[in-house]
């Protein structure tokens, strides 16, 4: 099974503040599969069992639970929200939080013990000083990381929460796990990474059955991939690995990028922000590294006006190349 994570992740809006309260997208605080941080993440394993699984259960209940948004602004509300309800899944007024205050609130429900207002700038010298949890550790592969274990980037960035997975039990201790986690996704597997792979088999013209993409991988999902392989020239042996992978993006983003470059509008109300890559794990372009034109056009946060038309150069991952850097395609309407 993989390994999946929860985290506050970004409003509705693809911005760090005033979107509105509650989760819009049922994305803004959600789950989503292990994956590298190009920051490094440092482990944060808690020193009781108990406590790992009332971690990995509080994050589920916030990513499941639409009235919890994201927004840095009032990145607190959770906090007293979950002070009034008692439960993140509970919580019966849209309220919001970032990622670290979500974290925060995990903590909170899963061992009883506030540790504090937090930021990802602070968390790990805080977690180290509470006494919950066992010392940092770097983390080398998903293969050593265990449900309830939390994840904080090396310098200030994000925090998340493994809520699958891997699951502790009693006799599991600070030891490091050497054993290797599977390669590949096959039948029976199921999870986000799952989700993704019959996703794009979908857009590609690979029908996964009558449930579609439901991150079970199942007897129409196994036929789809075989017949993927089987017209793409790989091994025909049902294995979703890395070569299989790597061909299914290809083709995938090959008809993704087919969506016509030129000119667009930006179509975010409270504004969209540049990044340095195609993705929302990227950095955000600071006002003062936006093209001279784009300055002009972009709030004191460095994100692009409400109209804002922009000049496309590439679409890769569902984001747009811009003169300034990458921006969210769901954002965009051609003009």
């Amino acid at each position: 099974m993989s390994l999946i994570v929860g985290s506050a992740r970004i409003d509705e809006n693809d911005n760090l503040k005033n979107g509105k309260a509650g989760d819009q997208t049922g994305k803004e605080v959600s789950t989503q599969a292990y994956y590298t941080h190009k920051k490094g993440w440092y482990v944060f394993r808690p020193k009781s069992v108990a406590h790992a699984n009332a971690l990995a259960l509080a994050m589920k209940q916030a990513c499941n639970n639409n009235k919890i948004g994201y927004d840095q602004n009032e990145r607190n509300g959770v906090i007293a929200q979950l002070k009034k309800y008692g439960s993140l899944d509970k919580i019966a007024r849209a309220t919001e939080c970032d990622c670290s205050s979500l974290v925060r609130a995990c903590i909170i429900q899963a061992t009883g013990k506030d540790v504090g207002n937090i930021t990802t700038a602070n968390e790990a010298s805080v977690l180290e000083a509470s006494g919950l949890f066992e010392a940092k550790k770097n983390v080398i592969g998903e293969g050593m990381l265990y449900n309830g274990d939390i994840l904080v980037t090396k310098t200030k960035g994000h925090t998340v929460i493994v809520v699958s997975g891997r699951a502790r039990n009693t006799a599991t201790t600070s030891n490091i796990s050497t054993s290797k986690p599977k390669s590949y996704l096959s039948k029976g597997d199921k999870g986000n990474d799952v989700k993704t792979m019959q996703t794009m088999l979908i857009a590609v013209g690979y029908s996964c059955g009558s449930y579609g993409a439901d991150g079970d991988f199942g007897s129409s999902s196994d036929k789809a991939l075989r017949k993927f392989q089987e017209d793409y020239g790989l091994i025909v042996d049902g294995k979703y690995g890395a070569k299989s992978k790597a061909k299914l993006e290809s083709v995938y983003n090959r008809k993704k990028s087919s969506k016509p470059l030129g000119t667009y509008k930006v179509t975010a109300k409270s504004g969209l922000y540049v990044r340095e890559g195609a993705g929302t794990n990227y950095d955000i372009v600071p006002k003062n590294k936006l093209t001279k034109n784009a300055q002009e056009h972009a709030k004191s946060n460095g994100a692009l006006r409400y109209g804002t038309h922009v000049t496309v150069k590439e679409w890769k991952n569902g984001f747009a190349r811009i003169p300034s850097g990458w921006v969210s395609g769901d954002y965009l309407k051609k003009v």
